[in-house]
This record gives structure tokens, sequence and C-alpha cells, in this order.
């Protein structure tokens, strides 16, 4: 990560394109944030709308706001990894340039891993909300994994929604991870890593508003604009490269030698059984 003289207590990585509709919104709400020590690094990903002209003005006026512009764009995983390697503070947190937050977000995720140093993730209860910031009746549950085993805690993260992500992470344990890895599910993929670290949280004062501004993709979209335009890519199997993937994590990650076998007995079936449907259209896309 890049170092700074005086580094923020939180960093925030905002990653968009093509958010001009939302994105003041989005950064007003993170600005008035009533914990105020934190900085906001902005990458676009070559946005073809106003939204650079509108981060560049609130940058002009808060300093605590960086702004990066990628020459082209290099996919969703890529840039949430740029994010993250462009930070410095103690925790970190993703945010989405169409979301919104609550005034207390951050200080009440802060507070619970400040006073619990075994929480590596804290995150609030979620609210879907549509264009208009109006709440949906969508139910979206929360996970607390504090004082389970490492076993129990990485099978519920695996089978859980992935809210957490958008938490408040500690950099320290981001830092021993992968990352946002270049397959499919790379979100889940990366809470189940960071569940072999330590504890999720939940943040029960705070909200996050999570917005539904875009049409459902298919599939092809997905993977197309998660990972990019190469049409090499087509051929990489992305779901089927989960059976790798969790099986990598698991053998690096900071537990014992039973209980990496353990969980590899448990993971390789889960995938089959979650995963059933994407793994099909995975053999089907290679002809198309």
């Amino acid at each position: 990560m890049m170092e700074t003289e005086t580094p923020p207590i939180v960093s925030i990585g905002m990653v968009i394109y093509n958010e001009e509709q939302y994105i003041r919104e989005a950064l007003d709400s993170l600005i008035s944030q009533d914990f105020k020590d934190f900085e906001l690094i902005i990458s676009d990903n070559a946005s073809l709308d106003s939204t650079q002209q509108i981060c560049l003005d609130y940058a002009s006026r808060d300093n605590r706001i960086r702004y990066y512009r990628n020459d082209t764009n290099i996919g969703a995983i890529e840039n949430f990894n740029r994010v993250f390697k462009l930070s410095s503070g103690k925790y970190f947190m993703w945010a989405g340039g169409h979301d919104l937050w609550s005034g207390n977000y951050i200080s009440d995720c802060l507070e619970i891993m400040e006073k619990n140093p075994n929480v590596i993730v804290a995150y609030p209860k979620t609210i879907w909300i549509d264009e208009n910031a109006e709440e949906l009746n969508i139910k979206s549950g929360f996970v607390d994994t504090q004082g389970g085993w490492v076993i129990s805690r990485f099978i519920v993260i695996v089978w859980t929604n992935k809210n957490a992500i958008y938490g408040l992470i500690r950099s320290e344990s981001l830092d021993k991870t992968k990352l946002m890895r270049r397959t499919a599910a790379s979100d889940e993929l990366l809470l189940a890593e960071l569940s072999l670290f330590g504890d999720f949280a939940h943040a029960q004062k705070a909200t996050w508003y999570r917005r539904i501004n875009r049409k459902t993709d298919s599939k092809k979209l997905y993977i197309e604009r998660c990972f990019s335009t190469n049409k090499k890519f087509k051929f990489r199997l992305p779901y089927w490269r989960l059976c790798y993937e969790y099986t990598d994590l698991i053998w690096k990650g900071p537990i014992t030698l039973m209980q990496k076998l353990a969980l590899t007995v448990c993971i390789i079936p889960s995938i089959f059984i979650k995963y059933k449907s994407n793994l099909f259209y995975d053999i089907l896309h290679i002809f198309k």
C-alpha cells in the first residue's frame, strides 16, 4: 500500500464507471460522516459520461478526496484491487458510486473493531433502495461470527450473502489475502479467505443503503464487466475455477492441517451444489 506521512485511520476505496446520475449523492453521504479522519480514493474505470468532471469538482473542494482515472476500462476486479493498493489507512472499506450510508456508518463499525481485536470485518444492516432512494421490500440478513469456530465461520460466510464486502475491514488482514481474484464470485472468495483470519461483526446502529441501479445482467455481461473485453477469457471457465481458488485459499490460510483437510472436504461438494447452473453455463460459454 502507498504510505503517507500522516495516514488516516480509515481509507475508502470508491470504484466507479459511468456514475453521473448518483455520484453526487454518494459523495455527499460519505463526506457528511460523523467520523472525519478518512481518505476517499476514487478510481474511475474510464467513464464515458460526466463522472470525471463531478469527481474533480469534489476533489478540488475536499483534500481528503483523491481522484484517479484509468486510461482504459480494466474491469471491476482490477479496479477494486487498485483502490486498496493506493490506500494507507489502518482500516479500509469499498464504496459504490451509487450507494448511501447512514452518518454513523464508519464510526459505528470502527467502534466495534477498536474494542474487539479479533474482529476483522464489521458491517451494518442493509436496506435496498431504488433509483429514487425509496426503500424496497427486499430482505437482507447479516452474519455475526464472533466466538465461532474457524470451520463453522468459514462455512457460514460461504453460504451467506456478500454484503460484508462493503463493510469496514482491517487493512492488515486484507493485505494478507490475494484480494479480488480473476474469477467469478471474487467477492465471495475474498470474504471466505478473510474468515480464516478472524471474526465478522454486525454493527447494529448503522445502515448501508444499497441501490439497485442497473437492469439485471446476463451472466455473459457480468463476466465481461468484471474481468475484461479479452475474448480469451471465456476459455478460463471462471466458475469451474472456483474449485481451485477455494482450495488454494484454504491451504494457504493460517489454520491447522486438520482444519484445512476438513474445509477442503466441505467446500468441493458445496461448490457443485451452490453453482451448478453457473458451472453448466461455463461449459456453454466456451462454444460461443
